[in-house]
């Protein structure tokens, strides 16, 4: 303990939390050496009723600005105040082996509802941290239940070794954290430069409570209210210049993409308004809940101008219709919900789970600290502070120059001759509107492609289908990709798991292209993936990407080359290469 407390990058942290610490035999503290930077939580036997086995020094930089209180011997927590997250509780235990008392003593400490980090020693194996080969203990279910009960995510990375005694690796010091604190989780690692000798080894925790979350200053549309028919007026009244326009060059093609966008933006400011989105708001609520609410009261106020026997009636009624009103809407919502997930399968399943842990909190962007813009191992990393180098330095990792292609072994090939591409029909069109989602994210134009089924399915169809027809036969006529399709904004996003955050290789990019393109993209793929097809252009083996081919033709296949081989030699082998 004397060797870890020593250590420079031990006495940078802002809390220290330590299980098991050295006993003095003389006096009812424990060993003290940082008494110029940290203050040292150590409560005594009266307070806890036995000698305590766990601490905790805290930084003088916070000041007096914290409580602490000590739950048990085996429990103590601190308090502090976040400007950006309010109350944070930091619970640092140590759950004796074979009992299961300190945990159980947690479920009445925890609420859900708070932010909590909580960390120590639990002396408790299981896969779900330990890794698939971890054995389990009988009370290892109790922990993962306290989990669940106050929605706490699990920070180490499963199947990180933090105690190594005598060959006997294991994961038993464990540290789990509020999602929201989750979201702000920088690193969570083991810290073998702060390694004493001791057969637990250190985790390093960095946690960004300061930086404020990102201000969501996007607006978006309420396309649930939109009105279709002004919009339909709109765009059809202004979509008679578009048909005269030549479409011959790349730039008559761009300038009827930005003409149409422009209409189409211009009929949505008519006909759609803002979204004014609140904390309350429920995607189940309709219209009926709203006039149920506002009947109700309209009864009450009634009611309290009258006191009569009959205002109160007719106050009642109006009440209870109001709760079976929202109480019905709310069910149907729900149960729609749950059909729309099961319908797309694991992803829907993982959405419902996202919904039930996050359900009631109010959703913020992740804080993306600092990024190392420089090689991981790399004694002198560059780290990336400002918006404009984090952009630059995701920018690097993300889209890499690809090197330079191998030609060689293509250089007296022939190439075969074009097959034809026909026009686009109107057909293909309706066909490619008919299939897209309605909700997909848009892109940097904001239009969603509700809008596009709206207009190719009420009074602007004659107009808008052959105008985006001929736009989109014209790109494929001269082979062009209009500017306002190749435009797109690139969202960063955590990936999942515990990570170090500071590495930009922690973050995945997502594109979203303006919704247009898509459906352009959508009926070129569809005409390749017939022409493939139709001209043999992939070997019968290839299965993968194949319309209407599925795991099982490939089972199929092996069991047939099988039979065959084995009614043809006598005996077969099969043999499994893993790269």
């Amino acid at each position: 303990m004397a060797d870890f407390l020593s250590k420079a990058a031990v006495q940078k942290a802002d809390i220290i939390a330590i299980q098991e610490p050295w006993e003095n035999p003389y006096s009812d503290t424990t060993y003290h050496p940082l008494k110029q930077t940290h203050e040292l939580l150590f409560p005594s036997s009266a307070e806890t009723g036995g000698k305590s086995r766990v601490c905790i020094y805290i930084s003088k930089r916070f000041g007096t600005e914290w409580t602490h209180h000590a739950h048990s011997a085996f429990c103590q927590e601190v308090r502090f105040l976040s400007p950006t997250l309010g109350m944070l509780r930091v619970l640092n235990i140590y759950n004796e082996c074979g009992t299961t008392s300190t945990v159980e003593m947690l479920h009445e400490l925890l609420n859900p509802r708070d932010q909590i980090i909580l960390l120590g020693d639990f002396n408790l194996h299981h896969p779900a941290w330990g890794g698939i080969d971890s054995r389990q203990d009988p009370g290892s279910d109790k922990l993962i239940e306290l989990c669940d009960a106050a929605d706490l995510d699990l920070w180490l990375e499963p199947g990180t070794i933090t105690r190594d005694q005598n060959g006997d690796q294991t994961t038993i010091d464990l540290f789990f954290g509020s999602p929201t604190l989750t979201d702000r989780l920088v690193v969570c690692e083991v810290a073998m430069d702060c390694h004493a000798d001791s057969d637990h080894l250190p985790i390093r925790v960095i946690v960004d409570i300061e930086t404020p979350p990102p201000p969501n200053n996007t607006k978006r549309r309420l396309w649930k209210v939109m009105d279709t028919e002004k919009l339909e007026k709109f765009v059809t009244q202004n979509l008679t210049s578009l048909r005269s326009w030549a479409l011959d060059t790349p730039r008559q093609i761009d300038d009827a993409v930005e003409q149409l966008i422009n209409i189409i933006q211009r009929g949505v400011e008519e006909s759609t308004p803002w979204a004014n989105p609140s904390p309350q708001a429920n995607r189940s609520w309709t219209k009926e809940c709203g006039e149920a609410v506002k009947e109700s009261r309209r009864q009450f106020r009634r009611y309290r101008s009258t006191h009569s026997a009959d205002d109160w009636e007719t106050y009642r009624v109006a009440r209870n219709q109001k709760g079976r009103i929202i109480k019905s809407a709310l069910r149907k919502g729900f149960r729609k919900f749950i059909e729309e997930a099961v319908e797309q399968g694991p992803q829907g399943l993982w959405r419902v789970s996202k919904w039930a842990r996050n359900r009631g909190q109010q959703q913020q962007g992740s804080v993306m600290p600092a990024l190392r813009s420089a090689n991981i191992n790399d004694n002198n990393d560059i780290f990336a502070e400002t918006d404009a180098a984090k952009v630059e330095t995701l920018r690097s990792a993300f889209f890499p120059r690809p090197p330079d292609a191998d030609l060689s072994d293509i250089a007296n090939s022939r190439q075969r001759a074009p097959f034809p591409m026909p026009a686009i029909t109107e057909s293909e069109v309706r066909a490619a509107l008919k299939r897209a989602p309605p909700d997909k994210a848009p892109g940097i134009d904001t239009l969603p492609n509700k809008v596009w089924k709206v207009l190719s399915q009420g009074s602007s169809e004659r107009r808008f289908i052959p105008i985006i027809t001929a736009i989109f036969d014209a790109c494929l006529t001269i082979g062009y990709n209009p500017k306002h399709f190749q435009t797109s904004v690139t969202v960063t996003l955590r990936k999942a798991g515990p990570r170090d955050y500071r590495v930009p290789k922690s973050y995945r990019p997502v594109a979203l292209l303006n919704t247009l393109v898509k459906i352009l993209e959508a009926i070129i793929a569809t005409r390749i993936a017939w022409m493939v097809e139709e001209h043999k252009l992939l070997p019968n083996t290839h299965l993968g990407g194949r319309k209407g081919i599925s795991v099982d033709h490939a089972i199929q296949l092996i069991l047939d080359k099988h039979t065959t081989t084995f009614h043809t030699s006598g005996y077969c082998s099969i043999w499994n290469k893993w790269d």
